[in-house]
Parts: C-alpha cells; sequence; structure tokens
C-alpha cells in the first residue's frame, strides 16, 4: 500500500503528453492515462481491492505503452444513479482529460468508472471533444471509432441495470425482514448479536442483560420526570458505559484524519489522551494515509477490538434517545414507521396489524407510550429562553390580560414577574410562594389521588392509545389498496384527512398519560417533601400538570402595593375540587 500512496500522493507529477513515446492501439494515436481506482464496500476489504485495481492498471498501461498520468481513487463511494456522495477524485480525473494533459481515462471495469447513464454521457462527451479513450477489462475504446462508443455504450447500459437488479433484490429482502419482525440496521443498544456455529450468519438479537439493566433505569428516571441532563451526569458518575461507547465510526476516523493535518492540533490532541490510545490514533491516521477509506478503517479498528481513542460520555441526546428507542420497545420500524401487515379479520376480511418484533423488548408499549408523551411535552422541551428553566412559574403563569407567559425581571424593590408586554408585575417571592403553596396543598389532600383520577386516566390513555393503534393500521390499509390500484386516487384524498384528524386526536388523548405518571409519587402526606426532591425541570413539569396560574394587575396601589393583593390571581387548578382549598396568603 505504500507504493500505491506514493502513487496516488504524487500527483503533481504528470508527464505531459509531447513527453511520452507511447505505443497506438490499433490506431497511430498515442495514450497518456489517468488511472481511476474505486472499490466499494466488500467483505474482501478495500485495500486489498483497490492494491489489485492497481497493479492491473500498471501492467495493463506497460503492456500498451501508455504514458502514466496519475492515479485517483474513491474508495468505498458508490459510482450508481444512487449515489449520495460526490467523487472528488473522479472529478480530478476528468479534469486532467479536459485540460490535455491526458486523453485516455482508466478503469478496471466498467463499473468502477459509473453506473449511471447520465454521468456516462458526461465522459463520453469530454472524450469525444479531446479525442481521449476510455480502457478496461483489458481494451482501449476510441471515443471517435462509432464501434466503440457503441460497445462502451453497451457496457453502461449493463453497468447502470446491474445496480438496478440489485436494488430491487435488496428492497425486496428488506421487505421480507421486515415482514417477518426481523432486525434491520445497526445494533441497537441492550442486545447483542447471536450467531450460528454452523453457519456463522445471525440469528437475531438477544438482550444484552447489563445494558437493559441501563435503559430500565432510565426509564424509570424519565417516568419520575428527572431532568435529562440530571440522568447523563449520574450515569457518567457512576462510569456507566456509554451507548456505543468505544466504537469507531466513519465521523470519528474523519476527525481524526483532519486533525492529522494541522501538526500543532494533531500534537496538541495526542497530548490529551492516554499513553496507551496514542498509538491507536496513530495507526487510525496511517490507515487513512496508505489508501484506506474513513469507513474501512473504522470496520478494520472495530474488527480488531480496538477502542476508540477518546471514551464516550452520557449526555441528554443520548438518555432521550434510549428512553425513545423503538428497538428497545419491540417494535419493528420500516420506512420511518411501524411496519404493518393485513391479516384475517376473522370476518372474512382483513386487517393491518403491527408485526411483531423477533427480538424481546426491553421497554413495554405502555411505557413507551408515556415517555413519548413525557419528553414531546412543550414543557419538556428547551428552547432559546433557558431562563424558563431556572424559575418556577416563567411561562407556566400567564398574564390576565394578554395571555402572555410571565417572565423574571427586575426593578429597585427586587426580583418581579413581570408581562412582556407589562401588562402585569408582581413581587417575584411573594407570588412564587402563594402559587406554590397552593399547589402543595392540593397535592397534600388526602383526596388528592381521586381527583386526578389516576387510574382512570391510565386506562382512557390505554384505550386512545388501542384506538389511534387502530386508525393507523386503517390508513395504512388505505395506502396499501391505493397503492395497489385498488382504491382511486380520489378516495383516497378524501378519506386520509379525516384519518388523519382522528389519529390526531387519539394521540392527543394517549399523551394524557403523562399526567399519572408525573404525580403517582406525588400526592397525599408526602408530597411536600417528594416535590423538594425534584429538580426545576421536574418541578416545573409538576405543577404545569395541576394548574396554569391566570395572574391579573393588582389592585393595591401607594402603602398597600407591598401587601399581596390575591383577589386577581387565578390558580388556574385544572381539576374539580369537591370544596375549597385554602391557601396562605
Amino acid at each position: 500500500m505504500t507504493a500505491m500512496l506514493e502513487k496516488v500522493v504524487d500527483k503533481t507529477a504528470r508527464p505531459s503528453l509531447a513527453s511520452r513515446r507511447p505505443r497506438s492501439n490499433a490506431t497511430t494515436k498515442q495514450w497518456v492515462g489517468v488511472k481511476y481506482l474505486r472499490a466499494s464496500q466488500d467483505a474482501q476489504g478495500y485495500s486489498i481491492s483497490v492494491q489489485s485495481q492497481l497493479d492491473e492498471g500498471e501492467e495493463f498501461f506497460e503492456e500498451h505503452g501508455i504514458g502514466d498520468g496519475g492515479v485517483f481513487c474513491d474508495n468505498d463511494i458508490s459510482a450508481s444513479v444512487y449515489a449520495t456522495e460526490e467523487r472528488p477524485d473522479y472529478e480530478a480525473a476528468l479534469n486532467e482529460i479536459r485540460s490535455g494533459r491526458a486523453n485516455l481515462l482508466w478503469f478496471f471495469d466498467a463499473s468502477r468508472g459509473q453506473r449511471d447513464l447520465e454521468v456516462f454521457g458526461r465522459v463520453r462527451r469530454i472524450l469525444i471533444e479531446v479525442g481521449g479513450a476510455l480502457a478496461y477489462n483489458g481494451r482501449v475504446f476510441d471515443m471517435n471509432d462509432p464501434n466503440d462508443r457503441k460497445s462502451t455504450s453497451r457496457d453502461a447500459v449493463e453497468a447502470e441495470n446491474f445496480i438496478d437488479t440489485l436494488v430491487i433484490n435488496v428492497r425486496r429482502g428488506v421487505r421480507k425482514r421486515a415482514k417477518s419482525g426481523q432486525h434491520a440496521g445497526p445494533l441497537a443498544y441492550g442486545y447483542t448479536r447471536v450467531y450460528s456455529p454452523e453457519t456463522g450468519k445471525s440469528l437475531g438479537w438477544v438482550i444484552n442483560w447489563e445494558q437493559a439493566k441501563t435503559i430500565r433505569r432510565i426509564v424509570r428516571w424519565c417516568l419520575e420526570l428527572k431532568a435529562l441532563g440530571w440522568i447523563a451526569r449520574r450515569l457518567n458518575e457512576e462510569g456507566v458505559p456509554c451507548a456505543r461507547d468505544g466504537k469507531w465510526t466513519r465521523a470519528t476516523v474523519h476527525k481524526l484524519a483532519e486533525l492529522y493535518q494541522h501538526p500543532k492540533q494533531w500534537r496538541a490532541f495526542l497530548a490529551t489522551l492516554e499513553p496507551e490510545a496514542r498509538p491507536v490514533a496513530q495507526r487510525a491516521v496511517a490507515l487513512v494515509e496508505s489508501g484506506e477509506s474513513f469507513k474501512g478503517a473504522a470496520k478494520l479498528l472495530n474488527a480488531d477490538g480496538v477502542p476508540y481513542v477518546v471514551p464516550s460520555k452520557w449526555d441528554t441526546t443520548k438518555v432521550r434517545n434510549i428512553a425513545l428507542s423503538k428497538a428497545a420497545a419491540g417494535i419493528r420500524i420500516h420506512h420511518g414507521q411501524e411496519h404493518m401487515v393485513k391479516v384475517p379479520d376473522g370476518n372474512g376480511g382483513l386487517k393491518m396489524v403491527a408485526v411483531k418484533a423477533a427480538w424481546s423488548p426491553i421497554i413495554r408499549r405502555s411505557e413507551h407510550v408515556q415517555l413519548s408523551a413525557i419528553l414531546r411535552a412543550p414543557e419538556r422541551q428547551r428552547n432559546a429562553n433557558t431562563e424558563r428553566l431556572e424559575h418556577l412559574w416563567s411561562g407556566n403563569a400567564t398574564c390576565g390580560t394578554c395571555g402572555r407567559g410571565l417572565g423574571r425581571g427586575s426593578s429597585k424593590d427586587g426580583p418581579r414577574y413581570r408581562c412582556p408586554k407589562g401588562h402585569v408585575s408582581r413581587q417575584y417571592d411573594a407570588l412564587h410562594a402563594y402559587l406554590l403553596e397552593f399547589a402543595l396543598r392540593t397535592l397534600e389532600r388526602p383526596d388528592a389521588a381521586e381527583i386526578f383520577r389516576l387510574k382512570t386516566s391510565k386506562d382512557e390513555a390505554a384505550q386512545a392509545e388501542k384506538y389511534a393503534e387502530k386508525l393507523r393500521a386503517e390508513l395504512a390499509m388505505w395506502q396499501a389498496d391505493a397503492a395497489a390500484g385498488e382504491v382511486s386516487r380520489e378516495s383516497f384524498r378524501a378519506i386520509e384527512p379525516g384519518l388523519l384528524e382522528r389519529i390526531r386526536q387519539a394521540e392527543a388523548a394517549a399523551r394524557r398519560v403523562r399526567v399519572p405518571a408525573v404525580l403517582e409519587n406525588m400526592t397525599g402526606v408526602n408530597a411536600r417533601e417528594a416535590f423538594a426532591r425534584l429538580d426545576i425541570e421536574g418541578q416545573r413539569a409538576v405543577v404545569r400538570t395541576i394548574m396554569r396560574p391566570v395572574i391579573g394587575p393588582s389592585a393595591t396601589r401607594g402603602k398597600n402595593a407591598k401587601v399581596m393583593d390575591t383577589s386577581t390571581i387565578d390558580p388556574g387548578l385544572l381539576y374539580d375540587l369537591p370544596e375549597d382549598t385554602p391557601v396562605a396568603a
């Protein structure tokens, strides 16, 4: 690979057309060629594939007396019509042809250059304009020869057709796996793959009990309304291995390769690593420098069991992703949605049901519904106004005049809760104490559990979720019938909006399960102590669940202005009380 690297890197030392005397190939033309190498991801590995292509190219050039115009390599980048990444070295090779420094473009075979007819057409035009040629499969094809143009066009069609057929087969396999509930994509946190001892093929996922224990802790904490930041800190303090800890990815290898381009930054980075990690970082960069792709280097390092040089840490995003993991909840996703299939309904018809995952869930479906409601609720979303997360009633209490959320302000008399339009301004400590005492006395009531109807809320939410699932299945059936042409486009358009609205309403009802999830351990004689143990984010969620205070302008003026005027304060309790609840003045 070192010899190959020297050839790839030294792209400036290319001969001009006049400095070479290549033999003609069935014509009197003299060729100076550029070699283009490309290897897609395969079981054999990238470096071997690229080196094989380079060896073949050198032999071909020597045999036909072709001048060497340089080597270009785009490793592990697709050349098909489905490609999403640019191929910088491919464009550089074409620029050599356009500039006149070379007049022949060599590939190992036709598919190495492109599997897209549109790209082939562009290459062909360039070569025709400069009087150039394509070379692959041991032949030189002069693009000014009609027979050679026909041959290369046929090969280009076959190359594109190959990838089209491959895509069709892959998609068929993906649909089959989805229908059978088998896993797809990378291994989900909480699971381990098991393999057949006879064939070495994957037999599926089984629960990794150590990771599952961490998932269950995250679920419990989220249902208790612990802040995601608090959960991440707790896991990091305990030294719990992070999701995907130690795994190399394309991005991590790329990051090291970028640092390596700047010696000062690279030395500073190495100084931050543990002594045993420094040779690993050097090895990762060496793989890239030897021609390995970022993906290929990551694959090799992971296959050798080499951990990433910087240990991963838990953060709020990782905690949230684990809590909302559909894989951990046993939900099989296909095209971004839970996969549904048609089954007999017992009455001679068909119905849509969710596919049963082939692996065991770690998170119960009912918990997944609760977690989705809690973590996607507005009060859990961070926004640019971080002040709202620091003060209990900011945003939770609203102005009685304009309805806008109150925020914290200041004055010569101290901090205040204020309407952004200036309609209301209340002394911060007094309003905070008044509303908090109302909330705590309500939660402490002996009949609080009855007031908040915890069991009823759970049952209703579960029923709403089942109804939403039924509606989603019905929509999936309509979509399948429309795709199969069994339902007209007009009929589907007429039905879809109503179904989507009913699904939205049912999902909204199901999300109400977050109320009992918050309050189950927050009512009765221990409510005050339980509330005090919550962080500010949890406390805000609790008070927002039970009340939405509306604050009007104070009626007191002059000497009485320092006395809290409660006559224009509506605590905004969201539940009906059997009798009045006194609050502190």
